[in-house]
């Protein structure tokens, strides 16, 4: 293949995957995805993978910008794995969920005349702020997104496509775990014990539910009752949070998960505060 040796050369994108990497050729003709790269950019690129039939790349420079190209809002864009197409503008997003339909019909399910068919996508008014569940790795870093492609958190201090009632539950979590020194989970030696944090928020309800996932496989052991002790307070404390933009919360619970690997949750729920209590 052209460039093994990592040699940048000119690239032309003319389409995008399913997962938001720009698509062109190397000069003898192979595809490559290319992160960061949108329809539409010429980019210098260099080869950091070589496979069978395609190459994957890694931009070294923008020649010149697509047309759908905007900057994008987050100041930890590119590093955070929480959002990948900040740096397209919505309505070319828009059209490029379509197309992911399209092809997805076309090509797999084989589906006639599947442009006539399918609709162009609803978007929002305001894309802004509305994420209405999220789920946040947490590690000895911080509380989260996944680095692309790693188990690498990357903590924020804000994030502009979350509800707020997600940004406000992880304050008082941080809070919360600083004040009573509780462990983050740690992948490297499995120790620790917080390991995610799922909020889930009604769009129209302005009802939060707090899921806590805990590495301990029994609830009430020595390692996972003190934390337990504890929660009552933390859920005071969400309430409080919560009520300051308009929110309520409806729930908290705990569950264990001890297996390693990307699974969030485990088969061990427990209820510590509920609304309708």
């Amino acid at each position: 293949m052209t460039d093994e040796t990592g040699k940048p050369f000119q690239i032309d994108i003319t389409g995008m995957t399913h997962d938001g990497r720009g698509v062109g050729r190397t000069p003898d003709r192979v595809a490559v995805f290319v992160p960061g790269l949108l329809p539409g950019d010429r980019a210098m690129v260099r080869i950091v993978r070589s496979h069978t039939s395609y190459a994957e790349g890694a931009m070294v420079s923008l020649e010149a910008a697509s047309p759908d190209r905007v900057t994008p809002f987050c100041p930890d864009f590119g590093r955070c794995g929480g959002c990948s197409m900040q740096h397209m503008s919505y309505p070319a997003q828009l059209v490029w969920k379509r197309k992911l339909v399209v092809d997805a019909l076309s090509r797999i399910g084989k589906v006639a005349d599947v442009e006539s068919l399918t609709r162009p996508t609803l978007g929002m008014e305001d894309p802004m702020l509305s994420r209405h569940k999220v789920s946040l790795p947490v590690r000895p870093e911080g509380i989260g997104f996944f680095a692309r492609s790693s188990h690498r958190v990357i903590p924020f201090s804000d994030c502009q496509i979350q509800h707020p009632a997600g940004i406000a539950v992880r304050k008082a979590v941080l809070a919360w775990m600083e004040r009573e020194e509780i462990p983050a989970y740690d992948d490297t030696d499995r120790t620790g014990l917080v390991r995610h944090l799922v909020v889930r928020t009604g769009h129209l309800s302005g009802e939060v539910q707090v899921t806590l996932v805990l590495a301990c496989a029994d609830l009430d052991d020595g390692y996972g009752a003190p934390v337990l002790a504890g929660l009552p307070g933390l859920a005071t404390e969400m309430e409080q949070a919560l009520a300051d933009i308009g929110a309520c919360l409806s729930g908290l619970m705990i569950n264990a998960q001890t297996e390693p690997g990307a699974r969030i949750l485990g088969d061990t729920w427990l209820c510590v505060h509920s609304s309708e209590e």
